[in-house]
């Protein structure tokens, strides 16, 4: 979705697309790989350069995709559903664009994620495949969902149960999981039965199906979550600690919500014990080291992971980006903001979204 684009041109994210659904991360890029971002005027998308300057001019119902690993796709609006009532729905039908906005596959995808190597994911009719730059399907749509490649495998799930195939669709590993990442370095997260673990490129577990929950190891360490437990038909979830890559648990179970190691800190949350029963709308974030202590102290209502240096974090009703100490290194008068990428963060003002730079200063104007 545009909107989700817009956010990702801030924390960047390679897409899971379950016949729509997200997920993973994004490296260093080389030059001349530098990002394009979506922007909106008059309800229509389109691209910006990281100067601000329009390269595609807005005219799609939705984009996705930034450009970073090849052309982005888009979305064209489809044939009307009549409704009860005579109320309409108009559908989108996708397809792609290079760096110039010229249209390289025609839209006529039900769904579709931007292209991050040979191949990339689409949905039709309810069915996921692969096809190649030219349009043309190599891995025929037959998954109920499926990812993008990495490391030259995909994860792919049909009745439920996801395994992995290679370019060809030849399945490398058996179909026994309920949900996968992309491999990363050899190895990838699964759900087996219920509990998180690793595996390698042979579906062998190096880490053990135990958690209730994981993140990702985005350095040594990944979060993950312990206890979960049902009472009286509830659920209570249990506490986030974070384990190294042999499975071991190296800082504690003792938070209500942990993200990934960013730049040496990790984004926790703790909630007063009276108040679990409400996570969502309770509690403070804060940052710790690899020890497991607080360098930065849990006094934000809301906190993003550390990019470029500065996270974002929202205290008392105000947005601002502070550094590795927890000193402010900028406060911004808006609605929401998001992590920066490429020196830029998406900002919402009202309904409107814009671009600012690390001075403030806005790259885009708000806009909608």
């Amino acid at each position: 979705m545009a909107r989700n684009d817009l956010l990702l041109a801030s924390s960047l994210a390679v897409v899971v697309l379950s016949c729509g659904k997200p997920s993973s991360t994004v490296g260093k890029e080389k030059p001349g790989r530098l990002p394009l971002f979506p922007v909106v005027k008059h309800g229509k998308w389109g691209y910006m350069d990281r100067m601000g300057r329009l390269v595609i001019e807005p005219r799609f119902v939705d984009v996705r995709g930034l450009f970073l690993k090849g052309p982005a796709c888009v979305a064209v609006e489809g044939p009307h559903l009549d409704w009860p009532g005579g109320l309409k729905t108009a559908l989108e039908k996708w397809g792609f664009v290079d760096r110039t906005g010229k249209v390289i596959v025609e839209p006529q995808f039900d769904s579709a994620r931007p292209f991050s190597g040979g191949l990339v994911a689409v949905s039709v009719e309810g069915k996921c495949g692969f096809i190649d730059k030219n349009g043309r399907f190599v891995i025929a749509p037959r998954f109920d969902i499926a990812s993008d490649f990495s490391d030259a495998l995909a994860d792919v799930h049909a009745q439920e149960t996801g395994g992995y195939i290679d370019r060809s669709g030849k399945p490398l590993i058996e179909p026994r999981f309920s949900g996968g990442s992309g491999f990363h370095k050899g190895l990838a997260q699964v759900c087996y039965k219920g509990r998180d673990g690793v595996i390698d490129r042979n579906g062998e577990f190096v880490i053990e199906p135990q958690f209730d929950l994981m993140g990702e190891f985005l350095g040594d360490l990944a979060p993950v979550r312990i206890g979960d437990r049902e009472w009286l038909g509830r659920l209570f979830l249990g506490l986030y600690g974070f384990i190294d890559g042999k499975g071991k648990v190296v800082i504690d179970p003792q938070f209500d919500f942990a993200g990934p190691f960013s730049h040496g800190l990790a984004r926790v949350k703790i909630v007063d014990g009276e108040k679990r029963y409400a996570l969502l709308t309770h509690g403070k974030w804060g940052f710790i080291d690899e020890a497991g202590k607080f360098v930065i102290e849990p006094v934000f209502d809301l906190a993003l992971d550390f990019s470029e240096g500065l996270a974002c974090v929202l205290a008392n009703g105000s947005w601002a980006y502070i550094d590795t100490t927890g000193e402010k290194a900028l406060e911004l008068e808006v609605d929401e903001a998001y992590e920066f990428f490429h020196g830029l963060a998406a900002v919402k003002v009202g309904d409107k979204w814009g671009y600012v730079d690390k001075t403030g200063k806005y790259v885009w104007e708000p806009t909608k």
